[in-house]
C-alpha cells in the first residue's frame, strides 16, 4: 500500500530520468555530456544503492528472466535468498505469448521441485499499438496464458495498456479489454496493468483513473 500510495514516484521519477537522458544525448551539446553522464552516475547510484535496496527488503518475489534465462539458475536464486515465489516472463529466450504447454509443464515441474510457486505472469499484453488487429491477436494470445495460469497455480497476469497515444481513450482501453477481462474473471485470475512511461498509463494515478473508467 505504500508503494501505491508514494514509493511508485520514485519509479516513475527515474524512468522519466533515463528517457530524457537517452533524448540529451542524441540533442544535446558536447560540452554538456559529462555533466549530464555525472548526474546520470549519481541517478542510478541513488536508485540502486538506497531506493532498491530499502525496497527490496519489503519484496518477496521476482520477475525471474531479471536473474536468468534459465528458469532453474532464478529458482535457485530465489531459493538462496529466501524469497516466497517467483513471476514469470521470458524464460530460455522465449516470451509468455510463445510458449507452448511442454514450456509450461517444464516450468511447472521445475517450481514444484525447488518449492517456489509461479504466482504470476508477466505478459507483453497490450504493450502494442492500439489497432484492431493487435486488440485480436493479443486478446487470443491472452486466454493462452489464461490456460497455462491454471497449469502453473498462478492466479495473477501482468499486462499494459497500448503504447502511448494521446488518441487513445480510457475508455477505449477498457473495451478493448473487455474480452479478456471476462475471460480472466472466469478463469479466477486477476490482470495487473503495468505503469510504463512508454505507455499510456505512465504513473499508478493513471492506471487508478483508468480502473475507475
Amino acid at each position: 500500500s505504500a508503494y501505491l500510495g508514494d514509493y511508485y514516484k520514485m519509479d516513475t521519477y527515474y524512468r522519466l530520468f533515463h528517457l530524457s537522458f537517452g533524448k540529451s544525448l542524441k540533442e544535446s551539446a558536447t560540452v554538456l555530456e559529462d555533466n549530464y553522464k555525472s548526474v546520470a552516475d549519481y541517478v542510478e547510484g541513488l536508485y540502486k544503492n538506497w531506493y532498491l535496496s530499502e525496497l527490496g527488503a519489503q519484496w518477496t518475489a521476482l520477475i525471474t528472466d531479471e536473474v536468468s534465462q534459465d528458469f532453474e539458475v532464478a529458482l535457485d536464486f530465489a531459493k538462496t535468498y529466501g524469497l516466497d515465489c517467483v513471476e514469470l516472463r521470458s524464460a530460455y529466450e522465449k516470451g509468455p505469448f510463445d510458449y507452448t504447454e511442454k514450456d509450461i509443464l517444464h516450468i511447472k515441474a521445475l517450481a514444484d521441485r525447488y518449492g517456489i510457486p509461479v504466482t504470476a505472469i508477466s505478459s507483453p499484453m497490450f504493450k502494442c499499438e492500439y489497432t484492431e488487429e493487435n486488440i485480436k491477436l493479443h486478446t487470443e494470445k491472452f486466454k493462452n496464458l489464461l490456460g497455462y495460469a491454471k497449469i502453473l497455480g498462478a492466479n495473477k497476469i501482468r499486462c499494459f495498456d497500448f503504447l502511448k497515444n494521446a488518441s487513445v481513450t480510457r475508455e477505449m482501453i477498457r473495451d478493448a479489454y473487455a474480452e479478456a477481462y471476462a475471460a480472466a474473471e472466469a478463469a479466477g485470475v486477476t490482470i495487473l496493468i503495468e505503469a510504463e512511461p512508454t505507455t499510456n498509463s505512465a504513473c499508478c494515478a493513471d492506471i487508478k483513473a483508468l480502473v475507475k473508467c
